[in-house]
């Protein structure tokens, strides 16, 4: 892995499984990465206008949060019901 980069275990919740292909992965970002640039890496990006709820290790951050080596990104659709 190259300096500039951290790896990072990303988690997928309900329909962001079948869109992105996995339910958890790890993936190389770099370093500098915050939670919008890895969900716009993942093509993901129409899910942050649709309200996407992030959790890092656990916890609700924002968009622009940085990310740090070895964290768990969770990735949570909005949620909707009948």
């Amino acid at each position: 892995m190259a300096e500039d980069t951290i790896e990072i275990n990303i988690i997928c919740f309900g329909p962001l499984v079948e869109e992105l292909g996995f339910r958890e992965s790890r993936v190389n970002v770099n370093s500098k990465s915050t939670a919008k640039t890895v969900i716009i890496q993942l093509n993901a990006e129409k899910w942050i206008n649709a309200g996407i709820k992030i959790a890092l290790n656990g916890d609700f951050i924002n968009l622009d949060h940085i990310l740090t080596e070895s964290c768990e990104l969770a990735l949570l659709p909005p949620v909707s019901g009948g």
